[in-house]
């Protein structure tokens, strides 16, 4: 007789646990669910932001592609002015180098 008693108690009190645990369970699985969706929504904020960072426009609307030929341009530029720079040089250099003997004889002539 005391046997089915006991087992009726200890059946209970297991099956008073359960139901604790099933509830405790429940409450930390709610809990995780709220955490996972803060979670999820921080996660496509930062993904947006990463995202808005990938698009910033250039400076006037310039394209890459763009800029690149420009500065191709501005560099033919530079160095046709470059050019005729050394060919005016050169032409003064030979200039110079014909009114050289005559500054030097001046120079001997007068100054020295």
């Amino acid at each position: 007789m005391s046997r089915p008693l006991i087992l009726t108690g200890l059946a209970a009190t297991i099956f008073a646990s359960s139901c604790d645990k099933v509830g405790t369970l429940n409450n930390e699985r709610a809990k995780l669910e709220v955490e996972i969706q803060q979670i999820t929504k921080e996660m496509v904020s930062i993904d947006d932001k990463f995202e808005s960072l990938r698009t910033i426009p250039l400076p006037n609307g310039m394209t890459l592609e763009h800029h690149l030929e420009e500065s191709v341009k501005k560099n033919a530029e530079l160095e046709a002015t470059l050019a005729d720079l050394s060919k005016k040089c050169a032409e003064a250099e030979a200039a110079l180098s014909v009114f050289r003997p005559r500054l030097d004889t001046y120079k001997a002539k007068y100054l020295y």
